[in-house]
């Protein structure tokens, strides 16, 4: 298994001439379940990534380059729920800025905005954070030879549970999660924060609640659930970056802050795995050919069975006496019916009938027909419910054929309309 490496961004990426000042804490999880970790600055990354810190593990990241994770500190990144109208996720997402501007200080076009799964109707979940900053950090891991895959808040990867905020312990500071928001505290002032919180529980991570703090808050202290909660409680001291590592594994549901143009590029393939992977493609390819193949293939013999009915459906309304029709015999029947004795009549008098037929819907009624053999002029009378229905229906039936509405007028029982179809 590939080897992952987590990269915490302790602070901003300053820019120092031809260099940055940095200050971060690693983790490399071997593939073998493995794991090394420290402290580093800029030059201690640059070591790092050469593999030349003089350690076994760091020298892993000068071969085969491993996934990549940044993890950003919340005290740079704000982290939102909010409702933003909008029907389709495209009008979401254009939406999105308008709304959270409102809970900024800063202008929203030096912002960067992730959002997360967005579904109308849900509340959107969005990370924000300094385009300058954000672009600064990108910049200074890759002068370092380091692409991340993914750069994630590290409230991301807390947990979230309905009415219950979780809290990771970092030494002074404590990481607090609730609901689709996130914030650094300090310690002093964690117990006003608790007393804040409107919730019935609170789950600790990686440290414990003093009974000062614990008597601000009037809710349940959750036991911890996850193997990495576990291991703090039965005696292993976790940092911070561990937990982190661990809970990565877990995750379901993090917001990616490298989307839009931060996106990163896809990895270009070695030349050992291009023709394998070029084969599994022709494979995947040829498979999702045929299936859609078959799925044509039922799709339109679904189609012809329903066109069949409905004009089965729509020659009994006319002819309600005529019940001995069926589909075999129904073009048969509407030719002696109208009296056309041409073919080229015949299949233009069935074709028109068909159209009108396959966009009727069980609201609308026919009053009427006429055809116009010489003219191959198709004349039908239909009831609707208002205007817009007979819009809506003009532009189905021009879809198909030559259409116009030659009347249209208020009756007791809606809108009497009268459309006119040209065979072709």
């Amino acid at each position: 298994m590939p080897s992952t490496l987590f990269i915490r961004l302790l602070t901003p990426a300053e820019r120092l001439g031809d260099g940055f000042r940095l200050h971060c804490q690693w983790l490399l999880a071997d593939g073998d379940g493995r794991r090394r970790q420290g402290w580093a600055d800029y030059e201690g990354l640059q070591a790092l990534t050469n593999g030349q810190d003089g350690e076994e593990g760091a020298a892993n990241l000068a071969g085969e380059a491993p996934e990549v994770v940044a993890l950003a500190p919340n005290d740079h990144v704000l982290c939102l729920q909010c409702e933003v109208p909008g029907r389709r996720a495209g009008q979401i997402k254009q939406a999105l800025p308008f709304v959270v501007e409102e809970f900024l200080a800063t202008d929203i076009e030096d912002l960067h905005i992730a959002p997360g799964l967005v579904r109308s109707g849900v509340p959107v979940r969005c990370c924000l954070v300094a385009k300058a900053i954000l672009e600064d950090w990108l910049a200074c891991l890759a002068s370092v030879e380091l692409a991340p895959q993914h750069l994630v808040a590290e409230s991301e990867l807390l947990p979230s549970v309905p009415d219950c905020a979780s809290i990771l312990f970092d030494d002074a500071v404590a990481l607090i999660r609730c609901g689709g928001q996130a914030a650094n505290v300090e310690r002093t002032g964690l117990g006003l924060a608790l007393s804040a919180l409107n919730v019935g529980a609170v789950r600790c991570l990686n440290g414990a609640l003093t009974e000062a703090e614990r008597s601000r808050f009037a809710g349940h202290v959750e036991e911890a659930e996850t193997a990495a909660e576990a291991a703090t409680e039965n005696g292993f001291n976790l940092s911070v970056i561990n937990y982190l590592a661990e809970s990565w594994a877990l995750r379901d549901d993090a917001i990616n802050l490298l989307q839009d143009a931060y996106k990163p590029a896809p990895a270009v393939p070695s030349e050992t795995g291009k023709w394998r992977r070029c084969a599994v493609l022709t494979v995947l390819w040829l498979l999702l050919g045929l299936a859609g193949l078959a799925a044509k293939g039922w799709w339109s013999s679904s189609r012809a069975d329903a066109l069949e009915a409905q004009s089965l459906t729509l020659y009994r309304s006319i002819f309600p006496g005529d019940g001995s029709v069926t589909a075999q015999s129904l073009r048969r029947r509407l030719r002696s019916r109208l009296g056309a004795p041409t073919q080229s009549a015949d299949a233009s008098l069935v074709s028109l009938v068909g159209h009108v037929a396959a966009v009727l819907k069980p609201s609308m009624r026919v009053a009427s027909i006429d055809y116009n053999r010489s003219r191959g002029e198709f004349n039908v009378d239909l009831l609707l419910k208002n205007y817009e229905d007979v819009e809506v229906l003009r532009e189905a039936l021009a879809a198909k054929a030559e259409t116009e509405i030659t009347s249209a007028e208020q009756v007791d029982e809606g809108v009497r309309a009268r459309f006119r179809l040209r065979g072709v």
